[in-house]
């Protein structure tokens, strides 16, 4: 059996470096567009339930049955969520 770890498409947060997290940010129409179905089948996909891993499993997998685990999420970036370098680096918190 393989296992493959593949990460969800890219979202407007991601483009603009922002710590995404648990928010629940949708593919950008530029993450959609670079996504194609992938090259072997899968029977099921294993996702969290954020909804950018849905859409990126449904491009790569589209005949595959989801199971959405939630634990699969990413970090949580608490007070530091949204935001990117650029707008923290003058934060103590943050340093």
């Amino acid at each position: 059996m393989k296992i493959y770890l593949l990460r969800h498409g890219e979202t407007a947060f991601n483009a603009q470096r922002r710590y995404l997290g648990r928010t629940d940010a949708p593919l950008s129409p530029e993450g959609r567009a670079a996504l194609r179905p992938a090259g072997f089948p899968a029977e099921k996909v294993y996702v969290s339930d954020l909804l950018r891993t849905a859409q990126t499993a449904k491009i790569l997998f589209p005949h595959a049955q989801q199971i959405s685990i939630p634990a699969l999420r990413e970090m949580d970036f608490g007070i530091f969520e949204g935001y990117n370098y650029e707008e923290l680096s003058h934060s103590p918190a943050y340093r």
